[in-house]
């Protein structure tokens, strides 16, 4: 019993620590996208105008 908690406490911790990094990682690119666009209002109207024909925001974003 307490081996196979041994054995399962590392595998458990590095898949929350992947799943932990994948989200941060994609928080900060969000906000990123989001602060240039803040940034530039020409993009941010025309991106306000077409969202609704493109659901991939990231798309408009480059």
């Amino acid at each position: 019993m307490w081996l196979l908690l041994f054995l399962l406490l590392p595998l458990t911790l590095m898949t929350l620590m992947m799943v932990v990094v994948v989200v941060v990682v994609v928080v900060v690119v969000r906000a990123g996208q989001w602060m240039r666009l803040d940034m530039s209002p020409r993009v941010m109207s025309e991106t306000h105008a077409s969202r609704n024909n493109l659901p991939h925001s990231h798309v408009i974003a480059k």
